[in-house]
This record gives C-alpha cells, structure tokens and sequence, in this order.
C-alpha cells in the first residue's frame, strides 16, 4: 500500500480499538503511522524482543544506544521526517564493514540478536528499580523479613497428597538415575554372580574328592561370607549416592522439600537394587553349592 492507505488503514484500526485490543504486524511504518499505535513491540531475528514500549520512547532507545554504543549510522536521520522503521533497522542491521567494501550480502550483524534483547531487559529493569515499580518481592504481601529486609516466603502447611506426589517424585528421580549408570548396570549384572562364583568354587574345594552337600562343612561359611557379600553390595550401591544427589539437593534447598521423604525415596530404590543384586548371587551360589529349597 501507499504511505496514505497505510495511514488511514491504521486510523481505522485505531477507531475499533476503543474497546478491544488490536494487534497488527508492520514490516516498515512510517513515523505518522507509528503514532497512531499505543505500543511498539520489536522483533528481531528469532523472535528476540528488541523493544517494547511507544514509538517516542522506541526513538530516543536507539538514539541513545547509538551514542552508548558507538554505532555508526550509513546515513543521517531526521527523526522528525524520516521513516522510524528505518532508523531502528539501520542501527539493529549496523554491518561490521560497509556494503560497498564487500561483494558479501549475508554480512555479520555487530550486535546479535541476543544482545539487543538482554540490553532492553536490562534497560527495563533497570528504569523499574529506578522509578520505585518493582517491589522487593511481589505477590507476599506483608511476609516477615530477614536482617537483611528480604522477604522470607510463608510456605503453606503441605497435605498427605503433596507429601505422596513429593515421594513420587523423589522416588521416579532416584531410580531413573540409578539404574541410568552405567556403573550400576555392570555391579548388578557382573558384580553379584562374579562374588557368588568365586565363594562356591572356594568352598567346593574339597581333599576328600568330589563335592558333596550333605557331608560338606562349608555351610557356616557360606551364609557368613554371604552376609559380608551382601554388606559389600549395599555400600558400595550408596556410598556414591549423597554426592551425586549434592547438586541436585543445593538447587533445590529453598523447595523445603523434606529430608525425610528423600531419605525414604532413597532407601526404597536401593532396597530394590540390593533385592536384585542378593537374588542374582544367592541364585548363582547356592547353584554352585547344590543347596536347594533355601532361596528364599
């Protein structure tokens, strides 16, 4: 459309927007058809918010980050009479060398699009803190304060269901990591028959030929080096287990999530592997003993 059809179909935009909300999307506005607008809102390439607010505040944004900057502009603007789309895009597309020093058209940006966004939060955030719009902590009302007048958080007394789903929780995480490793894959299937295989061919060992149970003396010594095997398994399952959940616990200090439902996830997932481990070994020991009907 022609500059004047671009401004009068944005005046009748503006006419049914006395009691609604109209978007519109504009690839290159004209600085009389930006004052009709309330808000701006700029994206850059990606979807990244360059600016947010009116078309007088987006001019003087980019005015001074030109100065702050250091941007030089291919040609002088008068905002009063130039487009302001092509201003903001001349500095947001600043090439890091001029176009007619280069045949290259898909030229490096001087500032990504990452960094126009995080510097208009930044602009944001700051001009809140300064005008006294930000609250210390939003949406606690009149909550106690620590010494340093930070608000510290009420949390709500927690139901029976809120403790089942915390455990639930816990419990998905910690076997999803154990069994994960690749370190409790080789102690559960390896580990536990190799110590079973090792104690029964010991034991069979025998100076009046061939292994029999019945008059075989080894049954004693079975069932105490089968309690020091199954002490083994257990410690080194957990020993590593505190240190790998560190990280985990930190971030989640201030979720005051219970030691004690950790502690029982904890326990219940470990239960589980030493049932799996001590059923492999006490399978494959009491086969190579010929003990039968004492599995469980």
């Amino acid at each position: 459309m022609s500059s004047k059809d671009s401004e009068h179909v944005a005046e009748t935009l503006k006419s049914i927007a006395q009691d609604k909300i109209v978007i519109a999307s504009l690839h290159r506005p004209g600085s009389s058809v930006l004052s009709l607008f309330d808000k701006v809102l700029l994206l850059d390439k990606g979807g990244r918010v360059a600016f947010f607010g009116t078309s007088a505040e987006m001019f003087e944004y980019f005015k001074h980050a030109c100065l702050e900057l250091q941007i030089p502009i291919r040609r002088r603007h008068n905002l009063e009479q130039d487009s302001a789309a092509d201003f903001v895009f001349d500095v947001l597309e600043t090439p890091l060398h001029n176009l007619t020093q280069s045949n290259n058209t898909d030229y490096a940006r001087r500032f990504p699009p990452r960094f126009w966004q995080e510097r208009f939060e930044s602009h944001r955030l700051l001009e809140s803190v300064a005008s006294g719009e930000i609250p210390v902590q939003t949406q606690l009302g009149e909550a106690p304060r620590a010494e340093d007048n930070m608000p510290i958080p009420i949390s709500r007394k927690r139901t029976m269901k809120d403790h089942f789903i915390l455990f639930q929780t816990h419990l998905l995480r910690s076997i999803l990591s154990k069994f994960r490793n690749r370190g409790t894959i080789y102690s559960t299937i390896l580990e536990a028959p190799m110590l079973a295989f090792l104690i029964g061919i010991t034991l069979r060992a025998s100076d009046e030929g061939s292994y029999e149970f019945g008059p075989s003396t080894n049954l004693i010594e079975y069932l105490f080096l089968s309690v020091t095997v199954g002490m083994f398994l257990g410690l080194t399952n957990s020993a590593t287990e505190i240190l790998r959940d560190k990280p985990v616990l930190r971030r989640e200090r201030n979720h005051r999530y219970g030691t004690g439902i950790y502690v029982i996830a904890k326990f219940c997932t470990l239960s589980l592997l030493a049932v799996i481990q001590t059923g492999i070994y006490i399978a494959v020991g009491n086969y190579m003993l010929e003990i039968d009907s004492m599995f469980f």
